[in-house]
């Protein structure tokens, strides 16, 4: 018996995992399947209209030029806050 499993043990596992993949599978497409047919099943008492998307006259966000001046000015004044809070700090210490 040990040798048939040390033959056919890894073939075993390999065609039970496919196994439980494809029952996971069907499951998952019954599933859909009953939403689907329930769905065509039903009677719509109004009209959806879909009209065609079209491109943005504009961008919904902010230009890329825009956020790099104001993350540069803020980098900016940041490091002035920083040197002058060094040399306050320097001064404090002697």
């Amino acid at each position: 018996k040990i040798d048939v499993n040390s033959k056919y043990g890894a073939l075993y596992d390999g065609l039970e995992y496919m196994r439980n993949a494809k029952i996971i599978n069907l499951e998952d497409f019954m599933a859909s399947y009953e939403q689907a047919e329930s769905d065509a099943n039903i009677k719509y008492n109004h009209k959806f209209i879909v009209e065609r998307a079209v491109a943005a006259d504009k961008k919904d966000q902010p230009k890329r030029l825009v956020i790099i001046i104001v993350s540069s000015f803020l980098a900016f004044i940041f490091s002035v806050f920083l040197l002058l809070f060094r040399e306050k700090y320097i001064e404090l210490k002697n």
